[in-house]
């Protein structure tokens, strides 16, 4: 209830987060009226709130994507094989004695079996555990590779940043000299200046 006491005061009673900074005026452009005007730098605010909810939804979506069927039938054809290495029971023959060495299959309270049933099962039993571990990974769809993600995603959050920085100017405007603005959308983030840290800079950007 505190933070959202915060937020609420930050949006409704903080500035801009730049009290430093000059905010420039709407200027009407082309015949408007400063109504129009106001009007104008409310739909370009709109305009730019929507591209970098497209652009965080993109994100999000590279960031949280399945790999390919092939690259999981891969991985998980290795994760098998690991187990089936250290589920292989060891014979030993040192001084005339013949041991077979297996790992703990026992489960009880005190000592579970911690995965050594399936690595036995492995070692005993590969192919068809490999099998039944895939089934299905060819349907998966809108598998994305591992390699080129990260770029990818720097280069969608290098634009979000450029948008962030846009928004905190239209919306610095919009504080200042519209009086109906609607502040519940804004982020209190804005009203601290903690996009980047060039908050008063942009202002000087926006008013040039």
């Amino acid at each position: 209830m505190q933070l959202e006491a915060i937020r609420d005061w930050l949006v409704y009673y903080g500035g801009s987060g730049c009290p430093d900074a000059v905010v420039p005026p709407i200027e009407p452009q082309h015949g408007e009226t400063q109504q129009e005007a106001i009007a104008r730098v409310r739909r370009q605010l709109d305009d730019t709130r929507r591209q970098i909810s497209v652009l965080g939804a993109e994100q999000r979506r590279i960031e949280e994507a399945p790999l390919p069927p092939d690259e999981i039938k891969r991985r998980l054809i290795a994760l098998v094989d690991q187990a089936a290495a250290e589920g292989e029971p060891m014979l030993s023959l040192l001084g005339g004695r013949v041991e077979l060495d297996t790992i703990d299959v026992s489960a009880s309270a005190f000592h579970p079996p911690n995965g050594s049933a399936f690595r036995l099962l492995c070692w005993l039993l590969r192919d068809a555990v490999v099998e039944r571990v895939t089934a299905g990974v060819d349907a998966i769809e809108g598998g994305l590779p591992m390699a080129g993600r990260d770029r990818r995603v720097d280069e969608l959050q290098t634009q979000i940043t450029l948008l962030q920085r846009q928004e905190f100017a239209l919306t610095a405007q919009l504080f200042e000299h519209d009086t109906e603005f609607d502040r519940s959308g804004v982020d209190p983030a804005l009203l601290l200046g903690l996009v980047d840290g060039r908050m008063p800079e942009l202002l000087q950007e926006a008013a040039e």
